[in-house]
């Protein structure tokens, strides 16, 4: 019954092209990934080895490409959320986690910001992302991905969907 009703609607049957939000996160993350490794988009800085990604984690990430992976991840999560004030701080809350603490209950902690930081600055150097301002007033609310950001993502997400 509830199938025949969903088979029903005319779900994406408009558009030709597909977009991040029809592929899996997975797949999409890997493959914007591997683009920004292989265009140079993102570049390691000295340090990236010795860090952690949040006060919660108790080692360093073992994948030596883990910066790649974070900023295809924020660059989607730009790409999904529909508020224009997501600034790095929101983003180090999405990417928090709880920390264990022993036989203390486990407490929230969020993601650090330096990497995050860098990442958005390489991110907008190269023209994926940008301040989002408000046309009165010259005061940044947030940032959001530039139509250059949301048609690379949208290219990887077509390839991906064509494989399946």
């Amino acid at each position: 019954m509830t199938d025949a009703l969903i088979n029903s609607i005319d779900i994406n049957k408009s558009r030709k092209g597909k977009t991040v939000l029809d592929v899996p996160a997975n797949e999409l993350i890997n493959s914007v990934a591997m683009f920004f490794k292989e265009k140079n988009v993102i570049k390691l800085p000295k340090w990236s080895s010795l860090v952690k990604c949040s006060h919660a984690n108790e080692i360093v990430p073992l994948n030596p490409d883990y910066m790649y992976y974070k900023a295809a991840a924020i660059a989607r999560m730009l790409y999904i959320t529909k508020s224009k004030t997501v600034g790095v701080g929101s983003i180090r809350t999405m990417f928090g986690k709880k920390e264990r603490r022993g036989a203390q209950p486990a407490k929230f902690m969020r993601a650090s910001g330096k990497i995050i930081r860098v990442l958005l600055q390489q991110l907008k150097e190269n023209k994926y992302v940008e301040n989002y301002k408000n046309k009165d007033q010259d005061v940044s609310y947030g940032l959001v991905l530039t139509s250059n950001g949301r048609t690379e993502l949208d290219k990887i997400a077509s390839k991906i969907a064509k494989k399946k």
